[in-house]
């Protein structure tokens, strides 16, 4: 049971950080066509 929590807590941690550097890839984007 904890191990199947820290499993789910590191893939949400790991979502959520792929989709921040999107975000911030993104932000780049928008910069550089500015």
């Amino acid at each position: 049971m904890m191990m199947m929590m820290m499993m789910m807590m590191m893939m949400m941690m790991m979502m959520m950080m792929m989709i921040r550097m999107m975000m911030m890839m993104m932000m780049m984007m928008m910069m550089m066509v500015i």
